[in-house]
């Protein structure tokens, strides 16, 4: 499903993913991409903290 992906893009999905069950929720929302970009530095070179 993701193979047209880069791996950075995948990676950030899959910590998404990690980030919704963590919480418990049913979906990944926008919230969880945010919380994996952040959580991974992807954001640091935006000035993003």
């Amino acid at each position: 499903m993701f193979e047209r992906f880069t791996r950075d893009a995948r990676d950030t999905v899959v910590a998404a993913v990690g980030e919704a069950r963590r919480t418990g929720a049913a979906t990944v929302t926008e919230e969880h991409l945010l919380l994996a970009l952040l959580g991974r530095g992807a954001l640091d070179p935006l000035g993003v903290d």
